[in-house]
């Protein structure tokens, strides 16, 4: 078989073979210490970017002013030099004039006609470089990749011109997955001011957002006053599809969570039946919903949940206002107050009857339909903002598979 020799993407202008060269010969180690004394600020080198430590990790305690760390100065690379699947990240310190960094982690530059930028998208791409790695694994569980072992990889390179040509283009990229990235982190955040925001704190009885017009005070309705537990059974099995909750991703078929059916199909006669728009609230904790999430069924269809679940159906208020009114954190101080993690640390348990006391803030049903269209617009807003972004870093992703040998 051939070995190949070019890239498969590659700009018109270029044609010569890339050659095997090693990295020792595309870059020299760098040897500049500090402490802490000098005031450059602790860096850490992760997958996800180089950042300042106590962004990274704000419990880490340092070490005494007397130890020596490596210097990373603006524009040249580290890398963390210790891996648990053998995956080796590289970073170039874009975000400060000189930072720290351990000592155990390499620092280095490109030499003369080389462009760094280009060597560090090869390393961070190159499955020919995960191998190097996985065959310096040395027994135990962790494989170390100090700079004297990374200058003993072989790939092959161009030019200097086709690295910078390169470099250039993955630079515009990336600039494009930034902007996407903060204009996301932004909608974000306001979307988490607006749940915080648009509906009243406790001892208030009106939000701190409202839309104009909107000046009445909101009522305290208990959830037993506009919404029945629902208690149909599927007893004779004519609904197949069971449905599960998720705090990510809501109702969902369990069939899509899971990639496969869970329940047993004998077994479902006993699982209550959720029609479209239904709530249903599940019991399991998780970071994201420390008392269990509580979402709306729209999938547009009928399923079956299990009976471990709490089943709702609501009258007489905006389900998508109650949607999002569950999306919020206001109800969590109600539930821890009268519920607790119980026996199992990863479910929460409450009476149903204290459940169904829980007391819910609500305006009149303009406003309710208001704040639920707001909430729901942003949402999606959010979401095609996700895909893009998916989008792109597919894009980038086979790209890089393409453009380098």
């Amino acid at each position: 078989m051939n070995e190949i020799k070019k890239p498969a993407i590659r700009f018109q202008w270029f044609s010569d073979e890339w050659e095997k060269r090693f990295i020792g010969e595309l870059t020299e180690e760098l040897h500049e210490y500090a402490t802490l004394d000098s005031s450059y600020p602790l860096l850490t080198s992760s997958r996800e970017g180089i950042m300042f430590q106590d962004e990274y990790r704000s419990n880490r305690t340092t070490e005494n002013n007397e130890t020596l760390f490596s210097v990373v100065p603006y524009g040249k690379c580290t890398y963390r030099h210790m891996s648990d699947d053998d995956i080796f990240h590289f970073n170039i310190n874009d975000i400060v004039e000189k930072g720290l960094v351990s000592r155990e982690y390499p620092v280095f530059d490109s030499t003369d006609n080389n462009d760094l930028r280009f060597i560090v998208a090869l390393l961070n791409s190159s499955e020919q470089f995960r191998r190097f790695c996985r065959e310096r694994k040395m027994g135990g569980t962790r494989t170390r990749l100090y700079y004297k072992h990374l200058s003993n990889f072989k790939p092959r390179c161009p030019m200097f011109n086709e690295q910078r040509s390169i470099a250039d283009f993955l630079d515009n990229i990336n600039s494009l997955l930034s902007h996407h990235q903060s204009k996301l982190k932004k909608l974000q955040a306001l979307k988490a001011s607006m749940l915080e925001n648009m509906f009243p704190k406790d001892g208030t009885d009106v939000p701190e957002i409202r839309f104009k017009g909107c000046s009445e005070k909101w009522s305290m309705i208990e959830l037993a006053k506009i919404a029945v537990k629902v208690s149909e059974k599927n007893i004779q099995n004519l609904i197949t599809e069971t449905f599960t909750n998720s705090a990510e991703r809501g109702v969902i078929s369990q069939r899509d969570f899971f990639d496969h059916d869970i329940s047993k199909t004998e077994k479902i006669s006993g699982y209550y039946i959720v029609e479209n728009e239904d709530f249903v609230y599940n019991p399991r904790i998780s970071v994201t919903a420390p008392c269990g999430p509580i979402n709306c069924n729209r999938l547009g269809r009928k399923g079956v949940m299990s009976p471990l679940y709490t089943v709702f159906r609501t009258h007489d208020i905006d389900t998508l206002f109650l949607e999002w009114y569950f999306k919020s954190s206001h109800w969590y101080d109600y539930m821890r107050f009268n519920g607790d993690s119980g026996a199992r640390s990863d479910r929460f348990s409450i009476k149903n009857e204290l459940f169904f006391r829980m007391p819910i803030p609500v305006p009149g049903i303009k406003e309710q339909h208001k704040i639920g269209q707001a909430l729901q617009i942003l949402s999606d807003i959010i979401k095609l903002h996700q895909q893009e972004l998916d989008k792109l870093q597919s894009i980038k992703k086979a790209l890089l598979e393409k453009m380098f040998v």
